[in-house]
């Protein structure tokens, strides 16, 4: 009776299967997340200028953080347009 109640469960494969040649690989260090990680890293820096009170350097901080997302794809894109 335990058997009929697991016949549609498949059969766990015996071996770990191997990814497909053309899958593509992920790599942790890559541009746009160097990228990322300034922005964060740049944040706390950014504060502290608005703290003392240094608003021009700290917009002109913000406004490089804020165009820092658009860096990485500006090359592929200008590249695909032609």
């Amino acid at each position: 009776m335990n058997q009929a109640r697991c016949a549609h469960i498949p059969p766990v494969p015996s071996k770990k299967e191997e990814p497909a040649a053309d899958e593509q690989k992920h790599h942790k260090y890559t541009v746009p997340n160097a990228i990322t990680m300034a922005r964060i890293v740049a944040t706390p820096y950014i504060g502290w200028l608005i703290f003392e009170q240094q608003f021009d350097a700290a917009l002109l901080g913000a406004r490089c953080a804020r165009s820092a997302p658009s860096l990485p794809g500006w090359p592929l894109h200008a590249h695909t347009r032609s």
